[in-house]
């Protein structure tokens, strides 16, 4: 197959060629070496459906899912990000018929990005326009080479084809973090800041590129004299882009973080052309986020309880819901690599009745009461998704998966509670 759609990041690479060997899959053309490996594990040796680790068939599986989803007095439907938007969109047909609240598992780091975004408002952009205009790329407290490998070759520097109106010599690459790391090598300019320092470095350079430049030796960490390098050269892009992830929203300051961050480039397109990107490991976290939008008005973090949409983004998410035992029944849809985006947290689940539908073994597998293993999007079955820059790539399914696939699960699931 040509032109596969890679799921395996929010990039969604969508130039691989793809060959079977043996039942598995083999990737020959374009893919990293990440996306090969991931490929032939997830997809082999997955277990079928269990119930309190006891394998029965799908249909008592899906009977029990039933049967605690309708005696539920808080149900929570969590997850989403390692699935398709059809299956989003299910899925708040379910939390609306249950009257419980559903969230996706990447609100806890782009929580705080929705909700400045919401009062300040959102400068993006494609990824497209990143690799044809952008002279300027800055990565903030994120690692690109090794969470997203082809980002850099294929859209930042790539050799073939270089971009339409800029080439590969005229980017210039800059990157924050706390620790040295293979992105900060291949960068022009590499600051260490120290951790939990991202507000002051942000702030300060808001006001340098105002002329507002303070006689100190640092700032967060880094020399005053370089971060005046890094706001001389802000100003005099032309198009620059900001990639985050998870280390920026996830730390102290995580919703004033994000604020000083578009202020900063609201103020940087006073002068020139900038905007930010978040980097997100799940394949459709980005595509997710839309669906809530477009069905409830919120990105995430919605509550039926009263039969209407309601938005808790502080308190009631759903991580909160689990960890403190709020809700008594969870029903956990491909939740993507949840074990990064909840880290420590995974280990304070407190609720007791999990469900889990994923199409990997994730550390919940051990936590479920029910556990139905569904194919996989993108290989074995297929749906809409987004990349992370909003643009809407259609998976293709590659083979034919003895598995049904999340979508048809949760169809089943609805059906069956309207009947009864």
């Amino acid at each position: 197959m040509t032109d596969w759609v890679c799921p395996l990041c929010g990039c969604l690479c969508d130039d691989i060629k793809i060959t079977s060997e043996k039942g598995s899959i083999k990737l020959t053309q374009n893919a990293c070496p990440k996306a090969f490996k991931k490929t032939k594990i997830d997809y082999l040796n997955i277990p079928g459906p269990k119930i309190l680790n006891r394998e029965v068939k799908i249909e008592e599986a899906l009977e029990k899912t039933v049967f605690l989803l309708e005696k539920a007095r808080y149900p929570l439907i969590y997850g989403l990000s390692g699935t398709t938007c059809e299956t989003a969109r299910n899925a708040l047909e379910l939390g609306e018929l249950l009257r419980g609240s559903v969230d996706s598992s990447s609100s806890l780091w782009l929580g705080p990005e929705n909700m400045a975004a919401a009062i300040w408002g959102e400068q993006t952009c494609s990824l497209g326009e990143v690799k044809n205009l952008g002279d300027l790329v800055i990565f903030w407290r994120c690692n690109p080479v090794v969470s997203h490998p082809r980002l850099i070759s294929r859209f930042l520097r790539p050799s073939f084809p270089r971009g339409k109106f800029i080439t590969q010599i005229q980017k210039t690459l800059i990157t924050f973090d706390s620790i040295s790391t293979s992105t900060g090598k291949i960068s022009n300019i590499f600051l260490k800041i120290g951790l939990n320092k991202d507000f002051e470095v942000l702030d300060y350079l808001r006001g340098a590129i105002n002329g507002k430049r303070a006689s100190i030796g640092e700032v967060g960490g880094v020399p005053r004299n370089e971060l005046d390098k890094v706001s001389s050269l802000l100003i005099g892009s032309r198009f620059g882009t900001i990639f985050f992830d998870r280390a920026l929203t996830n730390s102290k300051e995580g919703e004033k973080n994000i604020e000083a961050l578009i202020t900063l480039i609201r103020e940087l397109n006073l002068f020139t052309k900038f905007q930010f990107l978040p980097l997100g490991n799940d394949l459709n976290f980005r595509g997710c986020e839309e669906v809530f939008l477009s069905q409830t008005g919120y990105p995430n973090s919605v509550n039926f309880s009263r039969g209407f949409p309601r938005y808790y983004p502080e308190g009631k998410r759903g991580i909160d819901l689990l960890t403190e035992g709020i809700c008594d029944t969870a029903l956990i849809i491909s939740p993507g690599e949840i074990e990064k985006n909840l880290g420590p947290r995974l280990k304070k689940i407190k609720t007791k009745k999990i469900i889990l539908v994923d199409w990997r073994l994730s550390p919940l597998v051990d936590l479920a009461t029910v556990f139905i293993p569904v194919a996989r999007p993108g290989i074995g079955s297929e749906g809409s998704v987004q990349r992370m820059d909003g643009v809407p790539v259609f998976l293709k399914k590659f083979g034919n998966s003895s598995r049904p696939s999340d979508e048809k699960i949760l169809r089943l699931i609805i059906k069956r509670l309207k009947n009864d």
